[in-house]
């Protein structure tokens, strides 16, 4: 009778599948964690442009810029380190934008919006990826709940 020594190519070869599919499944979980992580960061300051939106409409009524027009296009605050690229009013749209350089896969820039609604005198914010603009919006993977309404 003779002794085993050792482990057999079988055995060898399901410990080495059983280690790339965990590797695989590690790498694809943290790539999409790396991607809503930059998302959420582009939203975590989006606030202050909306309380400076808000004021600005409370104090004067309107929101700057025309409707229809570019105009009142302005860019509140830029980081083209971080992929944030900016945080923008578009007069054009009258929405607030957060633009991102690329995500993930996604190359190019990518556009959150907030679109104001008024009601019974209180201003609103509501979050989504669709834009008019075609080829600009996020995938709806990377959003976070509250942004994910426009995906359904």
């Amino acid at each position: 009778m003779r002794a085993n020594r050792g482990f057999t190519v079988t055995e060898l070869l399901v410990v080495v599948v059983i280690l790339s599919l965990l590797a695989v499944i590690g790498i694809y979980n943290y790539t999409n964690y790396k991607i809503r992580a930059k998302v959420a960061e582009g939203l975590s300051i989006a606030p202050s442009m909306l309380t400076e939106l808000t004021n600005y409409y409370n104090t004067n009524g309107k929101f700057p810029g025309t409707l229809g027009s570019t105009a009142g296009d302005y860019i509140i605050q830029s980081s083209p380190a971080a992929a944030i690229v900016h945080l923008k009013w578009s007069a054009l749209y009258q929405k607030a934008e957060v633009e991102f350089n690329g995500i993930g896969d996604q190359t190019g820039a990518r556009i959150i919006q907030f679109t104001p609604s008024i009601s019974n005198g209180s201003l609103t914010w509501t979050c989504s990826s669709h834009t008019t603009q075609a080829g600009y919006r996020i995938k709806c993977d990377y959003l976070p709940d509250n942004c994910k309404s426009s995906c359904l």
